[in-house]
């Protein structure tokens, strides 16, 4: 009846299966990133399993195959453990404008005190609604200067606890407008600034025709 047999894994690379009384190795081979996946936990790892049936003489002696994988683990660099949890990295920021090299674009912003205008105020061009305020600006503008220009034209914008409440305003593939939030700010930004201030117009994918639609909570 054959006796057990060993299996010696390094480096997620080779399998060197031998006698389990170390008396000699019997064969090698490699194996799949899956099978390294569900067994290999450690660079080196000594893994004991009962098999049968005939086996192979090889000239390789296990002390060689032992220094030669340690040998090669070594040399190779140092890695994460497969169940180290993988860092999740923030999406890079668009790159900021050179304000003195480009040319601003003209954002049409329009205000209303208690709430949004509703998609109906835009269905007709050129009979948008009259509180309407333009701006030139780039497309590395915060929301926080967006406040900012907002409040030197609204009384109602200017007020310590006044809330801002932007929308992008643009026709979808069908060619029907839409309005779609995009953040909020506060009036008073020095002591109530919120997640929304730091934003910029790339960042929530504005396009240039876009109208800003404000709505002013007091």
């Amino acid at each position: 009846m054959p006796g057990p047999l060993g299996f010696l894994l390094y480096d997620g690379h080779l399998v060197i299966y031998f006698d389990y009384d170390l008396a000699r190795v019997v064969g090698w081979l490699t194996f799949t990133p899956a099978f390294h996946s569900a067994f290999l936990a450690t660079p080196i790892a000594l893994i004991v399993a009962v098999a049968g049936g005939d086996r192979q003489s090889s000239k390789m002696s296990l002390a060689a195959a032992a220094a030669a994988a340690a040998a090669d683990v070594q040399a190779r660099p140092a890695r994460m453990p497969n169940s180290a949890p993988r860092m999740q990295q923030a999406p890079p920021r668009p790159p900021l404008v050179d304000r003195e090299k480009t040319c601003p674009l003209l954002l049409r912003v329009f205000t209303k005190n208690g709430g949004h205008h509703t998609v109906e105020d835009f269905a007709v061009r050129g009979k948008e609604p009259k509180e309407e305020v333009q701006i030139y600006t780039w497309r590395d503008a915060t929301l926080r200067e967006l406040t900012e220009l907002v409040k030197e034209v609204s009384p109602a914008a200017r007020r310590r606890e006044a809330r801002l409440s932007f929308a992008f305003v643009y026709p979808d593939r069908r060619g029907r407008n839409v309005i779609r939030n995009v953040g909020m700010t506060h009036s008073n930004g020095h002591t109530r600034r919120g997640g929304d201030d730091g934003r910029t117009l790339a960042e929530l994918s504005f396009q240039t025709g876009d109208f800003l639609d404000v709505a002013i909570y007091c």
